[in-house]
C-alpha cells in the first residue's frame, strides 16, 4: 500500500514540478516516475514467486528497495537544489508524518476495486502534506515515506531470508520430493 502512495504521490510531484526549465529533457521526470514504479511492481512480482522461488522473490524485492533508494536520493536532491535541507527525524513536522498509521486492508471477494479503493485512502491520509502548494513539504513528506518503506522492506527481505532458511527453495524442495518418490520406488520393488 505504502509503495502504491509514494507512486502516485511521486507522480504528482513530477506533473506539478518538473518543467522545461529545471529539467528541459524530461530525464529526471522519468527517472523519478519510473523508480516510484519499479517499487511496486517489483513488491508484486516478487510475492507472486513466493511459491515457485524464493530466491527470486528475495532478489525482486531487493530491486524494490533499490529503486526505492534511487527515489530517496532524487527527493533528497531536490531539496539541496532548493537550499533546504530535509527535516530533522525530531522535529514535529517528521514525527506527524512518520507516525501516520495505514489501515490493515480487508478485500474479500472483489480485490481489485476494494484495493483501489483503500489505497487511495491511505494516501489521503498524507494530504496535508501531499497537497500542500510548497515543494519542500511534498519532498520531506515522500522522503519520510521512502525511507519508513525501504526499513519495512527490509525487515520483510530479513524474514525472506530466515523462511529460506528454515524451509529452502523451490529446487530444493522438488529435490526432496523427486528423492522421496524414488526411495519410495524401490522399496517398493524391493532394491537393495
Amino acid at each position: 500500500m505504502l509503495a502504491n502512495v509514494i507512486q502516485l504521490a511521486t507522480q504528482d510531484f513530477c506533473v506539478r514540478y518538473l518543467n522545461h526549465s529545471n529539467d528541459p529533457c524530461g530525464r529526471q521526470f522519468d527517472q523519478m516516475t519510473q523508480a516510484a514504479r519499479s517499487v511496486p511492481a517489483n513488491i508484486a512480482e516478487g510475492n507472486s514467486r513466493h511459491s515457485t522461488s524464493k530466491e527470486t522473490e528475495m532478489k525482486l524485492t531487493d530491486v524494490a528497495r533499490a529503486s526505492l533508494a534511487e527515489l530517496t536520493n532524487d527527493y533528497l536532491n531536490w531539496l539541496l537544489r532548493q537550499e533546504s535541507v530535509p527535516w530533522s527525524v525530531h522535529s514535529p513536522e517528521y514525527q506527524a508524518v512518520y507516525h501516520v498509521r495505514l489501515d490493515q486492508p480487508n478485500y474479500n471477494d472483489d480485490v481489485q476495486h476494494k484495493s483501489s479503493i483503500h489505497i487511495l485512502a491511505q494516501k489521503h491520509k498524507f494530504d496535508l502534506w501531499l497537497n500542500s502548494s510548497d515543494s519542500l513539504v511534498l519532498a520531506n513528506c515522500l522522503l519520510i515515506l521512502c525511507h519508513r518503506l525501504i526499513l519495512m522492506i527490509g525487515r520483510q527481505i530479513e524474514r525472506q531470508l530466515e523462511t529460506f532458511k528454515a524451509e529452502g527453495g523451490f529446487t530444493e524442495g522438488l529435490t526432496a520430493e523427486r528423492l522421496a518418490f524414488r526411495t519410495k520406488k524401490s522399496v517398493q520393488a524391493d532394491a537393495p
